[in-house]
């Protein structure tokens, strides 16, 4: 899983560090979390993963004082906080089976406060998850090459094509003037260049540092149970 976030860059451009909150509704054992707390600085994670085995190493793996949390709230309740405190979901990610369920529990008044959904998706129930999100003024489109795969490396090829994702990625349109105007504004770098007035960490960007840096990176996780977990 590593791999999919880190070095092929399959959320880039999906955060763009704007936003109150990022819920991540599978979380696994965290590596997304930490991914999204690193481009995300000022906002905070809510993971949730109904696997008791996998929720344990999340809550080793996840850290307060990073503003990642592991949340003991169910999702609903959790939806109605944010909408009456008014703050904006950055980025809404969801790898699970029950995606439909998960999209059912998210209240009415929270929709227009949602910039994006990210949806791990295969080829069954699509087509409903997209008439929900549409009906929520969701532009959705499906990237085939940017899904994950949970499968270890030695993987055949027709484990992976048979578990291996396409990317659901939904944006919200009724905001999305409101989006490009709070988005960073680019500086000039000299030369007819420009420059991001947004820096971000090497490894998150760059996938040969990435792979390098990742040993001492991933010795921040302890309790990881196996491979299949990243």
């Amino acid at each position: 899983m590593y791999s999919n976030i880190f070095e092929q860059q399959v959320y880039h451009g999906l955060l763009n560090g704007g936003g109150d909150v990022v819920i991540d509704v599978g979380a696994n054992v965290g590596v997304f979390a930490k991914y999204a707390a690193e481009c995300c600085p000022d906002s905070e994670v809510w993971c949730y993963e109904p696997v008791p085995s996998l929720e344990a190493c999340l809550r080793q793996n996840t850290r307060p004082q990073d503003k990642v949390f592991t949340k003991l709230t169910p999702l609903s309740e959790a939806c109605k906080a944010l909408v009456a405190a008014q703050r904006r979901v950055a980025l809404l990610k969801i790898h699970s089976k029950c995606a439909a369920l998960v999209l059912d529990a998210i209240c009415e008044g929270l929709w227009p406060l949602i910039d994006t959904v990210v949806i791990d998706v295969h080829a069954v129930g699509n087509a409903t998850l997209t008439r929900v999100l549409e009906s929520q003024h969701f532009s959705v489109t499906i990237d085939q090459k940017a899904g994950l795969c949970w499968l270890p490396g030695k993987a055949s090829e027709s484990e992976v094509s048979k578990l291996s994702t396409s990317l659901m990625v939904a944006k919200n349109t009724s905001n999305l003037p409101t989006l490009l105007s709070s988005r960073p504004k680019p500086r000039s770098k000299g030369q007819g260049q420009v420059a991001s007035s947004r820096k971000v960490t090497p490894k998150v960007v760059n996938g040969r540092l990435a792979r390098q840096e990742l040993g001492a990176w991933l010795a921040e996780f302890d309790g990881i149970p196996s491979s299949r977990c990243l």
